[in-house]
């Protein structure tokens, strides 16, 4: 049987989050603390708190066209 690879990727398109998606958040990457997690943003997104609060996430730099405030999460 084949070992299956999973990596939690969530994507971040702004950089101040409401307090709800906040605790969201939080609640996720402690439930999913068993995988590797990869926070995916676009480039010139300030990831700072993010990567302060979870240094156990990777952080993964994409181009603002594809994933940003232009587009939003439909990018």
């Amino acid at each position: 049987m084949k070992k299956m690879l999973l990596k939690v990727v969530i994507p971040f398109y702004k950089e101040n989050i409401a307090t709800w998606e906040r605790a969201a958040l939080d609640n996720n990457l402690r439930m999913l603390s068993a995988y590797p997690i990869c926070f995916l943003y676009p480039r010139g997104l300030n990831m700072e708190k993010y990567a302060q609060a979870h240094p156990q996430a990777e952080l993964v730099e994409v181009s603002p066209d594809w994933l940003g405030t232009k587009r939003g999460i439909q990018g």
